[in-house]
């Protein structure tokens, strides 16, 4: 790398200071969901030529087997919302009466969308909105540890005697078991809690095994009704230069080893995130603290 300063003479000056080389870079492209073809409401009353579709990306996938009444228009709920749905975001607000669905900004044009309080304005059968939207993704020669999920998200939770809305994100590598990287739920009393926020950007570190080839990325919406939304866009996978953290169990005691970097922990995998005084590698935690998660920064 060469910095150039040159044709100088009388004419001021350039100066630089604390220089890094941060490794970085997108494994894919991001997905903004704006390339799907949409088509007419079926049970909105909004009327819109292009303005909703169940037909994922390519390679994407719905699993929309949870969903009371899936298959049966009479049985389904509002159709458009009877599952992970993908819908221009504008006409999604409006169709809905916002109720703060336009506080999006971060989304444009066609976003995810799981919206149970709206799929449950009209009968359905009986039973939770559950629905997973799975990408799978090449990660052939990422170092390990330096995956992260990034995406834009909109969340309005609601929790009571009926109505629990989680929503989760699992990743299986190499067509191994989910292993669950994020989790908000709605009930304030959870350590998964997570509080409105109907714009904010998302980062998940997942925690990719040496030498694993592949992953599927799936977002979960359950236990889901009359309780708002979880609406995502901008969905990318990051990777760095690669911590090498390891985690491993042993008599009551976690120890957690990592290659470079310094040692950070937080209640929840979105944060917010504090450094370890003091911690080296390898690090040990006593399990009976309970639960916390730790990426090497």
């Amino acid at each position: 790398i060469t910095f150039g300063y040159f044709d100088a003479g009388n004419d001021w000056w350039w100066a630089i200071d604390n220089l890094q080389v941060f490794k970085s870079y997108t494994v894919g492209s991001v997905e903004g969901f704006d390339g799907l073809v949409l088509g007419p409401n079926v049970d909105e009353e909004l009327a819109g030529d292009a303005v909703w579709t169940k037909t994922a990306p390519a390679g994407w996938s719905i699993d929309d087997s949870g969903v009371p009444g899936v298959g049966d228009p009479d049985q389904d709920g509002v159709t458009e919302w009877a599952g992970w749905s993908f819908a221009d975001k504008d006409w999604w607000a409006a169709a809905t009466g916002d109720q703060r669905r336009s506080e999006f900004t971060k989304a444009s044009g066609t976003i995810a969308i799981a919206d149970g309080d709206e799929w449950d304005d009209q009968p359905h059968a009986e039973g939770y909105l559950d629905t997973f939207l799975s990408w799978p993704v090449n990660i052939a020669g990422a170092a390990a540890g330096s995956l992260e999920l990034l995406f834009d998200s909109s969340w309005r939770p609601e929790y009571d005697s009926n109505y629990h809305q989680t929503a989760n994100i699992t990743v299986s590598f190499d067509g191994g078991e989910a292993i669950e990287v994020m989790r908000w739920e709605s009930d304030s009393n959870s350590p998964n809690f997570h509080d409105h926020n109907t714009n904010e950007s998302v980062a998940v570190a997942l925690n990719n095994p040496a030498g694993a080839s592949s992953m599927v990325v799936t977002f979960g919406y359950f236990d889901a009704g009359n309780d708002w939304w979880w609406a995502i866009d901008n969905v990318q996978i990051a990777a760095g230069g690669g911590s090498g953290i390891a985690i491993s169990a042993e008599g009551g005691q976690i120890a957690i080893t990592w290659e470079s970097g310094a040692l950070q922990t937080a209640p929840a995998v979105t944060g917010p995130w504090t450094p370890v005084d003091g911690a080296s590698s390898p690090y040990a935690v006593d399990a009976s603290q309970g639960q916390a998660f730790f990426r090497a920064q």
